[in-house]
């Protein structure tokens, strides 16, 4: 059904009635293009008007930025007191039985326990690599017989790694691990320091790596201070560790380990 027209005669004198009241005006041809009609936004109703009415008045909600856990950041140059879990260490030896030896954390010390027979037991702090460091460590020889303490830098499971044996017998050497050339251990450099308390009793070493650059000192007195020309080892993990040889058993305790900048 088609729509109603609608009338005629009034559209034509509202149409004289607006011409006669206008001002004629010269109208120029438009160059731009046809502009797009921007609709209007629909209205808001007034907060006051709703309430006025009587109608619940909508809020709007606030959106929720979800806030992200910081993670507890990993320590890299802090002192190990063992007052916790040790999650962040591992264990490896290259010699010996391992079911001949554990390590463990007792009473806020870590505990070396070696029954076997030339073993080499070692601790790693796992997170973190280390150009420059100093690793130090306080350790009581609990055990009549020989032992010796370790103290790790550069270390890298396929590359190799530096480490300084001191001995109860009052003796030290410096060696590195060749694990990349597969030779195994080298003696750097070797020697003996009276500031070593022998026997059982507690000692304090502390050792240095810049680089390829090593040194060690002995309950405050410096032993070695030297620079490896022949492995050249230059940044990897730190750890401690105690080696057996054909004394045993050993029972060694490590009260902290210090990880420091140099």
């Amino acid at each position: 059904m088609k729509s109603k027209l609608p009338p005629i005669i009034p559209l034509v004198v509202l149409f004289i009635f607006g011409h006669a009241c206008s001002t004629p005006t010269l109208s120029l041809p438009s160059t731009s293009s046809p502009s797009t009609a921007i609709p209007s936004p629909s209205p808001t109703p007034s907060p006051l008007a709703s309430l006025e009415s009587g109608e619940p008045v909508a809020q709007t909600p606030v959106p929720t930025v979800p806030v992200e856990a910081t993670p507890t950041q990993i320590p890299k140059y802090f002192t190990e007191e063992w007052e916790g879990k040790t999650t962040d260490w591992s264990w490896f030896s290259t010699r010996g039985d391992d079911n001949l030896w554990d390590v463990y954390n007792e009473a806020d010390v870590l505990v070396f326990s070696l029954t076997g027979k030339n073993t080499y037991a070692y601790f790693i702090y796992n997170p973190w690599d280390y150009e420059n460091v100093q690793v130090s460590t306080q350790i009581e020889v609990r055990s009549i017989t020989q032992s010796t303490t370790v103290i790790v830098c550069d270390y890298s499971d396929t590359v190799g790694w530096y480490e300084f044996n001191i001995g109860t017998n009052g003796l030290w050497e410096v060696r590195a691990h060749d694990t990349l050339g597969n030779t195994g251990y080298v003696s750097l450099m070797s020697g003996g320091s009276k500031a070593i308390h022998t026997g059982e009793g507690v000692n304090e070493y502390s050792a240095t790596c810049i680089g390829n650059h090593l040194t060690l000192s002995i309950n405050g007195t410096q032993a070695l201070d030297f620079t490896d020309e022949l492995m050249k080892f230059s940044q990897g993990k730190i750890g401690i560790g105690i080696l057996s040889n054909s004394q045993v058993p050993i029972l060694a305790e490590s009260a902290w380990v210090k990880i420091s900048q140099p």
